[in-house]
């Protein structure tokens, strides 16, 4: 994958995660943006708060969980499994 592979693969997402995840509201789309910008940037750190979806089937729910999963590999991968073998964290 070259360069501008990766740069047609996020301006797809960035629309996706407008249009689709919020809604078209600049501010939930900076929010959820500056969330994810935060996790990148401070691998290792907490930020305190987790999003939340919801929606109906074909909304766009899984593909954006698949793409934090793919940008985070394998500390996602290893929570989201934790998860679907029903282990909850108190």
């Amino acid at each position: 994958m070259d360069e501008m592979d990766h740069k047609d693969i996020l301006d797809d997402f960035l629309h996706f995660l407008c249009d689709d995840i919020a809604n078209l509201n600049k501010e939930v789309y900076t929010y959820i943006l500056n969330w994810i910008v935060f996790i990148v940037q401070n691998p290792g750190k907490r930020n305190g708060t987790v999003i939340v979806l919801t929606g109906c089937q074909g909304s766009g729910k899984t593909t954006f969980v698949n793409f934090l999963h793919e940008l985070f590999s394998g500390y996602c991968g290893y929570q989201f499994n934790r998860f679907k073998t029903g282990y909850r964290t108190r």
